[in-house]
């Protein structure tokens, strides 16, 4: 394993692509591995998605989920998941990139027209990272030539026209480019990131701040020396996870020094990845800056210790990271708690705030603020509009972002986001998933009795009132 490609939420769950050989324990005949996760901690092995063809081996890529099947390969209304990849001819040395799809995500057929942008013999142009393009719409695609980062534009995820260049300042890394991918910060600004095989300072990921119009990236004119995402020397070939509503990034954790080349037959796995890092920007003397946090928050997660007897059955399934045997016979077993990504509605009428009594479930009877899962593609106030409209019957405004929960219960760990909303005007409450409803005034609040995970939420109102 080496290179994470095609990283995607897709269909619930979060897909996870990579560079691999599985007849060689050394870098050969590129392939894409396949594994899938609830959570991104624990992770299931799936068939090789993508082989080698006449056309050369599997590079690496990125995939995009096309909702609206501007590229008329979905079918039967089915969502259409595509993986962009470089495609490698070993002996000519021609990199194009093409595309395979998918309407289960799991099994992929490759476009009988590609490539979709050929390239020639003995000239790199690889690792295509495909996004939404925000700022004249449609799509745009980055990838190396090796010496700069070159930027493509599609309205059908099928044909595609260049639209601009981008040449590393004279104060970057210098050296090879190699995967690149570009994202969008609620700062406003545009994060540039490629990994650099430098004579220097060997391999390396930089990064850079600055504007895309549409067409190609600018950095800031404040850009005065190199910005790394890690100081280590084993962080590689990141990339992000599309269609969500944060920006995590998955890299290698290696590369091909000498230590590449130990035997590993006996552990049963070659190479690792990252654990998942959220990345965003702030201001530190003046200067943008990458910030980057553990994601999911390993810290979050209650890990338990669970012993039983080997008798076929067991108390505990879900999540198991670890298992083994001890010397009196017993399974001892791992496991990481499911996270469950919820938003909910903190709506005001003046200081009242609205609360809603639960109508299902075993704690029914119990109050709460209302909302519910983040569904796939959605953003958190998407999310919290939809579901006071499925639940309230109601046309919402959000507001801020109140505070953040996060509370394990004894099979899951919940993660809710809290906004404040007000109705639209003309909107009114009507109850469908709920047994009643209540507006409380601020001393009211501690005059029902709310779910454990809201409790601290009413701490959080209780301080801003």
């Amino acid at each position: 394993m080496n290179d994470p490609n095609g990283a995607v939420f897709f269909d619930g769950r979060f897909h996870l692509f990579y560079q691999h050989d599985p007849d060689c324990l050394y870098w050969n005949r590129m392939h894409w591995g396949h594994a899938v996760s609830d959570d991104l901690v624990n992770w299931e092995h799936l068939p090789i998605a993508l082989y080698p063809d006449e056309t050369g081996d599997i590079y690496s890529g990125s995939c995009i989920v096309d909702y609206d099947n501007v590229s008329g390969l979905g079918e039967d209304g089915k969502t259409v998941l595509i993986a962009f990849y470089t495609s490698h001819h070993m002996e000519t040395k021609r990199e194009q990139q093409c595309i395979a799809y998918s309407l289960d995500g799991i099994t992929f057929t490759k476009y009988e027209g590609n490539p979709v942008i050929p390239g020639r013999e003995h000239t790199p142009s690889r690792d295509p990272f495909v996004f939404v393009n925000r700022e004249k719409g449609g799509y745009s695609m980055c990838f190396t030539t090796e010496d700069k980062v070159v930027f493509y534009h599609s309205a059908d995820l099928i044909h595609w026209d260049k639209t601009g260049d981008f040449y590393l300042p004279e104060k970057a890394i210098q050296g090879m480019i190699e995967c690149p991918f570009m994202f969008y910060d609620v700062t406003g600004k545009y994060v540039l990131t490629v990994s650099m095989d430098s004579p220097e300072r060997g391999r390396v990921m930089q990064y850079f701040t600055g504007f895309f119009d549409g067409e190609r990236f600018i950095a800031d004119e404040s850009y005065d020396g190199p910005l790394l995402v890690d100081n280590g020397p084993d962080l590689y070939a990141g990339t992000l996870f599309g269609n969500c509503s944060e920006n995590i990034m998955i890299a290698w954790l290696g590369n091909f020094s000498d230590g590449a080349k130990i035997p590993t037959e006996k552990e049963g796995f070659k190479g690792v990845l990252c654990y998942p890092r959220r990345l965003s920007l702030s201001v530190q003397d003046g200067k943008y800056k990458l910030v980057q946090q553990f994601y999911p928050d390993p810290g979050k997660y209650t890990r338990k210790d669970i012993s039983y007897n080997n008798n076929g059955s067991s108390i505990l399934t879900d999540h198991i990271v670890r298992e083994e045997i001890t010397a009196d016979g017993q399974t001892r077993t791992e496991f990481y708690m499911r996270t469950k990504h919820v938003v909910a509605a903190i709506i005001r009428d003046g200081n009242r705030i609205l609360s809603t009594m639960r109508g299902h479930g075993e704690y029914r009877g119990f109050w709460e603020f209302p909302g519910g899962k983040i569904e796939e593609g959605e953003t958190p106030e998407e999310a919290v509009v939809r579901e006071i409209k499925e639940e309230l019957n109601a046309d919402i405004e959000v507001g801020n972002l109140l505070t953040e929960v996060e509370f394990d219960y004894p099979d899951f760990h919940l993660s809710m986001s809290c906004f404040w909303a007000v109705l639209k005007e003309g909107s009114s409450i009507t109850l469908l998933e709920h047994d009643a409803a209540k507006w409380l005034a601020p001393e009211e609040l501690d005059s029902v009795g709310w779910l454990p995970a809201d409790e601290d939420v009413i701490k959080a109102i209780k301080a801003s009132l």
